[in-house]
């Protein structure tokens, strides 16, 4: 199966954002699980959807992405971080370890992201 037939997980807490990334993945042909802006939303997705793969902010509001990070790595689901904060995944011990792509982000570099991740 390829991965544009599988579940994308967005968990994106700026809803322009959110929208912007699950228009690139629709347009590239990838079906989009509902965005979720937080790490409990995050958690109802991923029972509900059983996303195959996953991109994940890192800044969430008041929290991080990590909770929902350790979700998905506990799962063996793969998943990439989107951020504008990449140092703070790399000093942050409970950070599974993942692919970071830097906001701002060219759309090329998101496709190849989950490319990878179908691998």
């Amino acid at each position: 199966m390829s991965a544009r037939r599988k579940p994308i997980l967005l968990v994106e807490d700026d809803a322009l954002l959110a929208l912007d990334l699950a228009d690139l993945l629709t347009e590239a042909g990838y079906e989009v699980c509902d965005p979720a802006g937080s790490n409990d939303v995050a958690r109802r997705v991923i029972e509900r959807d059983r996303p195959a793969f996953a991109l994940l902010d890192y800044n969430l509001g008041n929290e991080t992405s990590i909770p929902t990070a350790i979700e998905l790595a506990q799962r063996a689901i793969p998943f990439a971080y989107v951020t504008g904060r990449a140092e703070a995944i790399s000093t942050n011990p409970l950070a599974p370890s993942a692919p970071v792509i830097s906001k701002p982000y060219r759309p090329d570099e998101i496709l190849r992201a989950i490319a990878a991740m179908d691998a």
